[in-house]
């Protein structure tokens, strides 16, 4: 017994404390290197993210000046999340998050199982961020495309459809572009493998959240957690800021995660 409260003080403690990694990602395409800060899976509404937690990612975050900041799905938890939000101001702590080329998201399958995803949605960009749904935008003093992926729990709930990412990738791009593809659920890389994106970054997984889950999980995606190159695309999973259900984590970190795109040499 003992142990057991042991492990679940530990894991409560590692659930409610961002931890800063880095992680560096060497491409082909020359341009000047750039950081995006990665958050994924926060889960507001659940028990895991209060205010003072996400208060203190966005001191992190700021503090690093990265160019970018993203958050890969799951920034809402579901049905009850809207009320939080906003109880809560949520919002306020969100719209300071800062990146000198802007904070953009993707929904996650989370934001699908609510009756109300649209206002859901109006919230986060209200704050600020740019929601990209089945949409890229071009950032050009990076030379880089970053292309945001629906989640397909879209498609399971009847809600809508989610476009191949084929339509999505960016038409007028030149050889030297950089082309990043944001998709909550890290599954669909064989579709940005299939058009040759050169990163995928995703969430979703948390990692297991608490061991042996991670073991299990191993069996069912590319990777639970971090870096792996699939052909021509590299692809980067986060274990996620916040997690879903109880606030314990003995198998990550509660990652925001710093990556650095280089030029290969």
């Amino acid at each position: 017994m003992v142990i057991s409260v042991f492990i679940t003080l530990c894991g409560y403690i590692n659930a409610m404390t961002p931890t800063a990694t880095e992680y560096d990602i060497a491409v082909s395409k020359p341009h000047k290197d750039f950081t995006i800060a990665v958050m994924s899976d926060l889960h507001i509404g659940g028990l895991n993210m209060t205010p003072a937690k996400l208060s203190q990612a966005v001191e992190i975050v700021n503090a690093a000046n990265p160019d970018l900041v993203m958050f890969v799905g799951d920034t809402l938890d579901g049905k009850s999340s809207a009320d939080v939000f906003t109880k809560d101001n949520y919002g306020d702590i969100l719209s300071r998050f800062k990146a000198k080329y802007g904070v953009f998201a993707v929904m996650g399958n989370h934001e699908y199982y609510t009756n109300s995803t649209e206002a859901d949605a109006e919230l986060i960009q209200n704050t600020g961020i740019k929601l990209l749904r089945d949409e890229s935008v071009y950032i050009q003093p990076l030379g880089t495309y970053l292309v945001g992926r629906e989640d397909r729990a879209k498609n399971s709930r009847g809600i809508g459809e989610v476009l191949p990412l084929a339509k999505i990738m960016p038409q007028n791009s030149q050889k030297d572009d950089l082309i990043i593809v944001f998709a909550h659920n890290p599954k669909v890389v064989s579709d940005s493998v299939a058009e040759k994106a050169d990163i995928q970054i995703s969430g979703h997984t948390h990692n297991g959240q608490l061991f042996p889950l991670n073991l299990i999980l191993r069996e069912m995606y590319e990777i639970t957690w971090g870096l792996k190159k699939i052909e021509d695309t590299v692809l980067f999973v986060s274990s996620g800021l916040g997690q879903w259900g109880p606030p314990v984590r003995t198998s990550a970190v509660s990652e925001i995660a710093f990556i650095k795109i280089k030029s290969a040499e």
